[in-house]
């Protein structure tokens, strides 16, 4: 139960956040890609996606803090 509350907060945080910022994210953790691979695919530069990353991170870190 526990999971599955935890799954849903996850997946409603990456909701939450911008479109950009959310591919990145999921490019990194489902697809197990780098940043210059996820810069390549999302057509941005290293320092963009390096940005959205920490962005996104930050982000989350936030919504999830209770499950942490």
């Amino acid at each position: 139960m526990v999971a599955r509350d935890q799954a849903a907060a996850l997946t409603q945080a990456l909701g939450q956040l911008p479109r950009e910022q959310r591919e990145a994210v999921l490019l990194q953790i489902e697809a197990d890609l780098s940043v210059e691979e996820i810069a390549t695919i999302t057509d941005s530069s290293f320092e963009t996606t390096k940005s959205r990353l920490r962005y996104a991170r930050t982000k989350l870190r936030e919504l999830l803090n209770e499950y942490a």
